[in-house]
């Protein structure tokens, strides 16, 4: 995971294709591998489908925590790209959980802002239910930013 963080998606490929898969550790994490390969390199293709099928053979809660962490960006931002705004925002709330690479943070807020932003009202409200506070957090930051996104000095203290 390192190599993909670090944008060595070569060697991280290679690391891939000459390991033993013959156990289900290793299977898990070549899988897990090979999704953040095709999410990140600019030689693939970007499928999210493709990704969310390859995250299905993972149990998340057999992986460590940053293993987890990668996952459930991934799987944050795979949900995005296909529309799925409410599944998005819950997957990326998680993966903020977890350690992440200093320069995956970003990302992965923003992609959560714009998945909040989309939400309809039902889905709003079933994300409210859920009880989740870091994620109702993100909804009420959401809510006090709507009618002031233009205006700085009320913009400031509504996130204030």
């Amino acid at each position: 995971m390192a190599y993909i963080d670090a944008d060595q998606y070569d060697q991280a490929a290679a690391i891939i294709s000459d390991t033993q898969v013959d156990d289900s550790t290793a299977t898990r994490l070549a899988h897990l591998v090979s999704a953040a390969i095709s999410e990140k390199s600019p030689e693939f293709v970007y499928s999210p489908n493709e990704i969310l099928s390859k995250l299905e053979s993972i149990e998340a809660r057999l992986l460590t925590p940053y293993q987890k962490g990668v996952y459930y960006r991934i799987r944050g931002r795979a949900h995005y790209h296909l529309g799925e705004f409410a599944l998005a925002a819950n997957h990326l709330n998680t993966a903020i959980r977890y350690s992440q690479p200093q320069a995956e943070a970003p990302s992965i807020h923003q992609f959560l802002w714009r998945a909040v932003a989309q939400l309809d009202n039902n889905q709003r409200a079933d994300l409210i239910q859920s009880g989740d506070k870091n994620l109702v957090g993100w909804l009420a930051l959401k809510d006090s930013t709507d009618s002031v996104i233009h205006d700085a000095a009320g913009l400031n203290n509504a996130v204030t």
